[in-house]
């Protein structure tokens, strides 16, 4: 969370980054329902990052600490002197509210400003920054150039499904945000393919005591797994890769394998399952396009689309009915670098709060260190 006096971001030097499971932090409520530790995640982090490492970052670190910004992949409610977060988590029957009060009680600093941001928004503060050049590729170039006071749409495929609806501010001459929980909504198949997939899945959730099939049940991480167990079960394309299958075994909802298999070993289930899964995603930007008149673009993060399967990706997207494929036509659609977009984002929204002022010091950015070692 580094401010420079102009109120610029240093994009090249910023605070650190660790990844906490939640699994590793639930703990278990006086009534039996699952909790998470957050003082404990929070101990954790300081203690590896900040903590004992004056010869990093100079003597008394701990002081120049000027606040607390989380990116939180869940819904942001309550107050505005007190908000609330909730992380829902069905693959580990998991769902825990908490709140900024909360957080700021375990901090060992007193009076250090805490805020809760959703990952989608700060994606957002992020990608459509000015200061910098944008990271991000052309999935599909649009036939209109677009005006920079469009409206426009991030989805993010990564562990759930994330959207949201940027807008131009004329009040404030600034592009703002509406949060979303779109990826909740109802998949809705397109074909007799994606018909059939939907039954699949009905069967699953029906055996976990649940009947909603989700857009973000099929298109997530977990979601491809899912679409490959499916195209698996139709016996249509040959003896699935044993390789794969125990790589699937280690972790059942880690999409790296499939996407390997698909792309670099040519194998035709893992194929099919990627080509379905990507046609669903492009049909779901094409959504946002009509959702939210999204001429300013569609950008699109987590799961890689490899270059490849652009084609497939752009042929969902336009298809939309009667004139509706023109109006999709003008649209762009970007892939934005996910990684540490949330972190930028939080350090951001810091900024634009206003309770990050003056950074005392610039940290490198973790793996910037890590190549100079």
């Amino acid at each position: 969370m580094l401010y420079n006096g102009k109120k610029t971001i240093i994009k090249d030097l910023i605070a650190e980054s660790e990844m906490f499971p939640t699994k590793r932090y639930e703990i278990e409520g006086e009534n039996g329902e699952k909790r998470l530790n957050t003082q404990g995640m929070i101990e954790d982090f300081l203690e590896q990052v900040y903590y004992g490492q004056e010869d990093k970052y100079g003597e008394g670190i701990e002081k120049y600490i000027l606040g607390a910004c989380f990116g939180i992949a869940g819904p942001i409610e309550g107050s505005k002197d007190n908000r609330k977060a909730t992380i829902s988590r069905d693959t580990l029957d998991l769902k825990i509210t908490f709140d900024e009060l909360d957080f700021k009680n375990k901090l060992p600093y007193p009076d250090l400003r805490v805020s809760f941001l959703n990952d989608m928004v700060a994606i957002g503060k992020d990608i459509f920054l000015p200061e910098y050049e944008p990271e991000w590729k052309v999935i599909y170039q649009g036939k209109k150039e677009p005006d920079p006071k469009d409206d426009r749409a991030i989805m993010l495929v990564a562990g759930g499904l994330g959207q949201a609806h940027w807008y131009w501010d004329n009040t404030k001459k600034v592009l703002s945000h509406n949060s979303s929980e779109g990826g909740h909504a109802l998949f809705a198949p397109r074909n007799k393919s994606e018909a059939e997939l939907w039954h699949y899945l009905l069967e699953e959730r029906l055996k976990e005591g649940q009947q909603v099939i989700s857009y973000e049940y099929v298109l997530s991480e977990p979601g491809l797994v899912r679409i490959y167990e499916f195209i698996k079960s139709k016996n249509l394309y040959g003896e699935e890769s044993g390789e794969l299958r125990e790589l699937l075994t280690r972790n059942n909802t880690n999409r790296f394998p499939i996407i390997d298999w698909a792309i670099n070993h040519s194998d035709p289930v893992a194929n099919a399952a990627l080509d379905m899964f990507i046609s669903i995603m492009g049909a779901r930007a094409g959504d946002l396009a009509l959702n939210y008149e999204a001429k300013g673009g569609i950008y699109i993060g987590g799961l890689p689309i490899p270059i490849e399967k652009y084609d497939i990706f752009k042929d969902a997207f336009l298809d939309k009915e009667n004139n509706f494929r023109q109006y999709n036509e003008d649209i762009s659609v970007y892939e934005y670098k996910y990684e540490g977009s949330v972190l930028w984002g939080a350090a951001r929204h810091a900024v634009d709060a206003g309770f990050v002022t003056d950074g005392k010091f610039a940290y490198k950015r973790m793996h910037r260190r890590k190549s100079d070692n």
